[in-house]
């Protein structure tokens, strides 16, 4: 077995828990929101609109993610959400937890439910055969693997997409205009609001979630510490996101998310790395 992969699981599994759970409480909802065109509901409902006509279906991505006691991680990239998620982006990471793991920086590709993996240090840099990248089959990730955790933890990639957000600002019960403000030197409107994930663990019942989903996402609720999520959201002139801010308690501390996107709509290119350059975690780990 590769010491590697569990070492991996063990040092990251809370922060991946505690990512994959927000973005799991943010999954897409039908919902209808009265009201007129100047209501903050009906404007972030006319954004999700936008978001899933071609106008929306990729984007410049620059983000940051807090994650409390473990470090940070800085991206960039490019991302695309219909007619299928894929992304690939360029982090680098601070904090002795993330860093002794991964190394300084990464590089991500997500294309066809697969993520591509690319290590410049750490433990995770050590993969036979001198392959460079490490393949990880989020379709067929099990529970029980020795992958599991880190698949979960790849899985968010696939729900980065910011309609989910916005969706998720829906449920807000103190969803407000904030008002006019300038981000990246775009001129915007900002939004905020605070969610309840364990209200929206409720609401996905009967929907998409099945009553053993909604028991398992309240218990991950509980223990990860989450007890409500703060969104901010800018909106440019287009009415597409031009930043998303989520912030949360947890278990290991603060979670901080700072999305900010540029170039909507505009063409980009994703493609897997070369086979022969790939390490598959499957192969790596008992029973592959």
């Amino acid at each position: 077995m590769a010491t590697w992969v569990r070492a991996l699981g063990v040092r990251l599994g809370t922060a991946i828990g505690v990512i994959a759970l927000l973005a799991a409480c943010s999954a897409p909802w039908t919902a209808s929101h009265p009201g007129t065109a100047s209501n903050p509901a009906s404007v972030l409902a006319a954004a999700v609109s936008k978001l899933q006509s071609q106008d929306g279906s990729t984007a410049r991505l620059r983000a940051t993610i807090s994650l409390g006691s473990l470090g940070e991680m800085d991206m960039t990239g490019v991302q695309q959400f219909t007619p299928s998620t894929a992304l690939h982006l360029q982090v680098n990471l601070a904090g002795a937890q993330l860093s002794s793991a991964l190394g300084s920086s990464m590089e991500i590709i997500l294309k066809d439910g697969i993520e591509y993996l690319k290590f410049a240090g750490g433990m995770m840099a050590q993969l036979p055969g001198g392959k460079q990248w490490l393949k990880i089959d989020l379709n067929q990730m099990s529970a029980g693997g020795a992958g599991a955790g880190l698949g979960s933890a790849l899985t968010v990639n696939q729900n980065t997409d910011p309609a989910q957000q916005l969706r998720l600002l829906l449920t807000s019960g103190n969803l407000k205009k904030v008002g006019p403000q300038t981000v990246d030197g775009v001129s915007t409107t900002h939004y905020a609001g605070d969610v309840d994930p364990a209200k929206m663990v409720q609401t996905q019942a009967g929907s998409t979630l099945s009553p053993a989903d909604i028991q398992k996402l309240q218990s991950s609720l509980q223990t990860a510490g989450i007890t409500g999520e703060h969104i901010d959201l800018w909106l440019d002139r287009a009415g597409l996101p031009a930043e998303i801010k989520v912030s949360a308690d947890s278990s290991i501390g603060a979670i901080k998310v700072d999305e900010h996107f540029s170039d909507w709509g505009a063409p980009v290119s994703i493609t897997a790395p070369p086979a022969d350059q790939v390490a598959d975690i499957s192969k790596l780990a008992p029973g592959g």
